[in-house]
């Protein structure tokens, strides 16, 4: 018979899983956050100049894909908690 670490027997997977959908979704967050920052900056200049409005659709798509992250995690985040796995959420 095999010798099984005492870490990897009491690690349940699936709250390593939700872990990492955690992490995910604070680092969409803090992504979401700097993208809006950078908008609020660059929105001060008036009239852009193409750099600053390259910038500018730049800093929206960041926004828009940071929040497509974060739909994308709490879908799964929600799924979880409806299948009543054993794990406890973090939102």
């Amino acid at each position: 018979m095999n010798a099984v670490p005492v870490e990897l027997m009491s690690t349940n997977p699936m709250t390593d899983y939700v872990c990492d959908l955690n992490r995910l979704l604070e680092a969409a967050l803090e992504a979401e956050r700097s993208a809006e920052a950078e908008i609020g900056a660059i929105s001060d200049f008036e009239p852009f100049t193409a750099a600053e409005t390259y910038a500018f659709r730049s800093a929206v798509d960041r926004l828009v894909i940071a929040r497509e992250w974060q739909e994308a995690i709490n879908a799964q985040l929600s799924a979880i908690e409806e299948s009543n796995q054993p794990c406890i959420l973090r939102r």
